[in-house]
């Protein structure tokens, strides 16, 4: 009889200090799901691949802390409902509704989630574009017709910052005046009709 009252108090004791626990992380976690929108919202539209896979952490992460401060506080408010008074209560309904905002607002809001990732086809593309710019631009100035032969030193002057590089290791076809500038990598060309 007495270990069967024993087991009981000890029971007790440890759901009293598991709906402790859960009525402090409930607050803890509606924070950091609400740190996380902070977060999101500095990202800037334009995103390359790394800066993509932070911010879908981030809303992973977030939504995940949302969660977990939905449940802490629908778990807490159950145990503590009758025993605690009506301000403690109050705290973890407005948890409740915090972390229901937060999930609310990470989902509908698209301008939170919804952002460019430039791709390295793209960068090698407009690379491209910028040869054939530069290239284009030497044929006026020096008064050469489609079909002369153009050097990378002929069109150097144009980069400032060093001629563009295919960030594959793909190598630039320069062509003739009039051609289009075309990389190495298939993948990494415009269809025939955007050229």
């Amino acid at each position: 009889m007495l270990i069967e009252l024993s087991d009981i108090f000890v029971a007790s004791g440890i759901k009293t200090w598991l709906a402790v626990g859960l009525g402090i992380s409930a607050p803890l976690f509606t924070a950091l799901g609400a740190l996380g929108v902070a977060l999101v919202t500095q990202y800037r539209y334009r995103l390359d691949h790394a800066q993509a896979i932070a911010l879908s952490t981030t809303v992973f992460f977030s939504m995940l802390f949302f969660g977990i401060g939905i449940v802490s506080s629908i778990i807490a408010l159950q145990s503590f409902y009758h025993k605690s008074r009506k301000s403690i209560r109050g705290g973890f309904l407005v948890c409740i509704v915090l972390s229901t905002a937060g999930v609310g607002t990470m989902l509908l809001n698209t301008q939170l989630g919804v952002h460019s990732t430039v791709t390295v086809e793209n960068i090698c593309i407009n690379n491209a574009r910028r040869i054939e710019s530069a290239k284009r631009d030497w044929a006026q100035r020096n008064g050469v017709t489609n079909g002369a032969v153009v050097t990378w030193e002929d069109i150097a002057s144009y980069f400032k910052e060093g001629v563009p590089k295919c960030p594959e290791n793909g190598t630039y076809n320069l062509g003739r005046a009039g051609d289009p500038v075309t990389c190495s990598i298939p993948s990494h060309r415009l269809p025939p009709q955007y050229q």
